[in-house]
C-alpha cells in the first residue's frame, strides 16, 4: 500500500511543475506585500492556470490515457469499465478534484486506504488509475 502511495505522491510532485510555470510566469501575482497585489498579473496567473489545467488535466489524458507524470510512472487513467477515457470526463475528473482538495486535500489522501486505491474525484469521475500491465492484462482476459 506505501509503494502504490508513493507512486501517486511521485506524479503529484511533477504535476506541480505547473504551478511554479505560473509563478515564474507571473510574480506580481505574488507580491511581499499584499498592499501591493498586481490585479492584472492575478488575472491572468489565473487564466493562465486555468488554460494550463484544463489543458493537462483535462485534455492531455483524454489522448495519452493519463498525464504525462503517470504515463511516465506506467500509470493509465480509464473508466470504471477499463475503456479510454474521452476529453468530457477528463475534463470533469480535473474540475472535481476542487472537492478533493477543499478539505484539507482529504480526498487525495483518501486513496491511500480506498481499496481500489480511488480519489474522491476519481469516484466523482468514475475513472481508475491502473498499472499499464495490469490493464493490458484484465483486457486480455477479457477477449479470451
Amino acid at each position: 500500500m506505501l509503494q502504490e502511495y508513493k507512486r501517486v505522491e511521485l506524479n503529484r510532485i511533477l504535476s506541480c511543475k505547473l504551478q511554479l510555470v505560473s509563478y515564474l510566469l507571473f510574480p506580481g501575482a505574488y507580491p511581499q506585500d499584499p498592499q501591493n497585489v498586481d490585479t492584472n498579473a492575478m488575472l491572468l496567473n489565473f487564466a493562465t492556470q486555468m488554460i494550463f489545467g484544463m489543458t493537462y488535466y483535462g485534455i492531455i489524458p483524454a489522448f495519452l490515457q493519463g498525464t504525462v507524470g503517470k504515463r511516465l510512472l506506467g500509470l493509465k487513467m480509464v473508466s470504471a469499465d477499463l475503456k479510454p477515457v474521452g476529453i468530457g470526463r477528463s475534463l470533469g475528473r480535473y474540475f472535481a478534484t476542487i472537492i478533493s482538495t477543499l478539505p484539507f486535500g482529504l480526498g487525495f489522501f483518501w486513496a491511500a486506504f480506498s481499496a481500489q486505491k480511488r480519489t474522491w474525484h476519481d469516484m466523482i469521475a468514475k475513472t481508475l488509475i491502473v498499472k499499464s500491465k495490469e490493464l493490458n492484462k484484465e483486457i486480455g482476459r477479457a477477449h479470451v
